[in-house]
């Protein structure tokens, strides 16, 4: 029973009895077809036995002849033998124009009293007067119907002699239809059965090979349900298991519910751990600036260089912190910014204050390129944060001597600002790879500083969205890198 249940047993169940609805459709419609033609063509045979009759009592039929040499002449013309051999004729008579009964060729005793309801209706004896034949229809009972044919018939001599009348049974099957009953039953029933069987192994199959990616993830969705102390269960789910639906629903249900406290969890334990390190980071910052000062004492170039080692290293840990906060926002959903009319090119001249003198210590040669004009909108604070990591990023990557460029254009979506340095360039398959999270250009050949957390490019495509605006990246391997902020123009002149 419990194998019935499974998804074997229920998909070979349904599997079987779409086969043989089918079948059996199929089989009701060929038959219906083989039956309708059977009884046209048992129509048709009993017609031309009406015409023959009418032509033997056309030819044996003398009206000034003896009853009894008339019907010794109907016999001798075989026309009980054709007759007979229609199997739905039931009888066959021969009256004159009187309606007195002259000669009965076939007659079945069941339907005798037919014969004896002679009086056609006004419509029957106009056809026959018209087109010298006519139909009319018996129902002896509900599963019986009787079609009665009348032909007119003439003598030689061109005189009226009477009519002929065929009663034909249509209800039944006829023996032609019952052979072919019982031909095609043993026939169907054997195409149901092998398909049956060749469809169910066919299904076994399938859902073989379906059960096993289901149970290899409902393996692994148990061990990541178990504590982390624990070994996976060794007990798995089983083909024979018919709740597995449910099953691996409460288990994926469970799993999500994991993720997200696993993500709230992280949320929490980063923020908390970067508003840890603000405290002592501040603290360093500020005896840095007390010792530089002088206020602890004379300040020797020794102490000069290590106390720019101090604010650069503590000045860079302070970006991780900002950019992980940042990150965290984001993850939230909490990062939302004001938009607001600012002029860009303040900026572009901010930032590159900023870098101007770390650009010349190191050989590079910053400077700006500001064709466009006008007042973007957006965020002015979060604008700026993203041209400070961009060109931070290409002053790590761009060698001694090379050059970076700031600057501004106007563009059909609104103004551009771009970061374009001579590095060594990203590859035209990472370009949108670069902004994903934690990641970083592998074998990069970067030529300064310590590489950061994979964040700054994350951070930037999330700043420019949230104004509405985007971020792009081209230049190919070896020919530096070129991005692209490109913000909404405001409106405002």
């Amino acid at each position: 029973m419990s194998w019935l249940l499974s998804l074997k047993g229920r998909s070979a169940f349904l599997l079987i009895l779409y086969l043989v609805v089918s079948l059996v459709v199929i089989s009701a419609t060929g038959f219906r077809a083989a039956k309708r033609h059977v009884r046209e063509e048992a129509r048709r045979e009993a017609l031309r036995a009406l015409e023959q009759f009418a032509a033997a009592c056309h030819g044996r039929w003398e009206p000034g002849m003896p009853m009894s040499k008339n019907r010794h002449r109907m016999d001798s013309s075989g026309i009980e033998r054709r007759l007979a051999v229609v199997p739905q004729v039931v009888y066959a008579a021969f009256q004159n124009t009187a309606g007195e009964m002259r000669y009965v060729a076939n007659l079945d005793r069941k339907y005798e009293w037919m014969l004896k309801r002679s009086k056609f209706r006004n419509l029957q004896e106009r056809s026959l007067q018209i087109t010298g034949s006519a139909e009319r229809v018996f129902m002896p009972s509900p599963s019986d119907v009787v079609r009665e044919f009348s032909l007119k018939v003439r003598g030689k001599n061109g005189e009226d002699l009477g009519i002929v009348r065929i009663g034909i049974r249509e209800s039944g099957f006829p023996p032609a239809l019952g052979r072919l009953l019982r031909t095609t039953a043993g026939t169907l029933l054997s195409a149901i059965a092998l398909t049956t069987l060749c469809g169910f192994a066919l299904m076994l199959l399938l859902i073989e090979r379906l059960e096993r990616p289901i149970q290899k993830l409902h393996r692994r969705a148990r061990f990541l349900l178990q504590p982390a102390n624990t070994s996976p269960p060794g007990q798995p789910w089983t083909s024979g298991s018919h709740d597995f639906t449910t099953l691996l629903t409460q288990e994926f249900d469970g799993i999500e519910e994991l993720i997200q406290r696993l993500k709230s969890d992280r949320s929490k334990m980063v923020g908390s751990l970067s508003h840890e390190f603000r405290t002592p980071l501040q603290v360093i910052q500020g005896f840095a600036n007390v010792l530089r000062s002088g206020e602890a004492g004379p300040v020797t170039p020794e102490m000069e260089h290590c106390l720019k080692i101090i604010e650069e290293n503590s000045q860079r840990f302070s970006g991780f912190v900002d950019n992980v906060l940042d990150w965290v926002l984001i993850e939230e959903g909490k990062l939302t910014v004001k938009a607001e009319p600012f002029q860009a090119q303040r900026i572009i001249d901010s930032a590159v204050d900023l870098f101007d003198q770390r650009a010349q210590s190191q050989g590079i040669r910053l400077h700006k390129d500001i064709s466009g004009a006008g007042r973007a909108l957006g965020n002015p604070s979060r604008a700026y944060q993203i041209l400070v990591s961009l060109i931070s990023n290409a002053i790590k990557f761009t060698p001694q001597g090379g050059t970076i460029t700031v600057g501004l254009r106007d563009c059909p979506q609104g103004i551009e600002l771009f970061v374009q340095d001579t590095g060594p360039g990203i590859p035209r398959h990472l370009w949108e790879k670069v902004f994903t999270e934690f990641y970083q250009v592998p074998n990069s050949p970067q030529k300064r500083g310590s590489k950061g957390l994979g964040l700054g490019l994350t951070l930037c495509k999330r700043f420019a969205e949230v104004q509405g605006g985007s971020i792009r990246v081209h230049g190919a391997d070896g020919a530096g890198a070129l991005f692209c902020l490109t913000l909404p123009k405001s409106a405002l002149a």
